[in-house]
């Protein structure tokens, strides 16, 4: 199976529901898949009281924003939805158990996400959290998820965060 098509634009849905840092470490794997696949449309799933933050990450075509708590009349709305727009791709970039199911719900051709017991039905390609027994960083650990795009992952050769636009005032008012 081809891991992602690379004659058209067509569209990725990564998800990262929640927490400040995580959805921000996930800036450099989208911009190393951007780097890839510019004219790929990208989608992201936050959970509503992150979607400030979500709103920040560059490249993004459009961040979907859903509530924190969901029940199965709003999980099924979300299965509806997102089927609609037609994903290919989906990245889980935390494989928890909401995500997880989100992510199995889109019945993309290919879904991407950690191996994690009891929750690995939800993938199509599966990522170890750890390499050995060495510590691996989030953003680094983050990015192996892109080699199942056939995107090279380097450590020492992964995007910077963007700079957000800030001035010496706004600085100065904070410290």
């Amino acid at each position: 199976m081809k891991p992602f098509p690379q004659n058209k634009a067509d569209k990725i849905l990564f998800i990262r529901l929640r927490l400040l840092g995580d959805i921000i470490f996930t800036i450099p794997s989208i911009q190393l898949f951007k780097q890839h696949f510019p004219d790929t449309d990208i989608y992201y799933v936050v959970e509503e009281q992150f979607q400030e933050i979500g709103a920040l990450i560059p490249g993004i075509h459009q961040l979907i924003v859903i509530p924190r708590k969901m029940g199965i009349k709003k999980m099924w709305q979300f299965r509806k939805d997102i089927r609609k727009t037609g994903f290919d791709t989906v990245i889980d970039f935390h494989s928890g158990p909401k995500s997880a199911q989100l992510t199995w719900l889109t019945g993309a051709k290919l879904r991407i996400g950690y191996k994690t017991p009891n929750r690995n039905f939800a993938y199509h390609r599966l990522t170890p959290r750890t390499f050995g027994d060495t510590y691996t960083h989030s953003v680094y650990n983050q990015a192996k998820l892109l080699e199942h795009l056939d995107i090279p992952v380097d450590i020492n050769n992964l995007p910077g965060y963007p700079q957000i636009p800030i001035d010496e005032t706004q600085i100065r008012d904070f410290v």
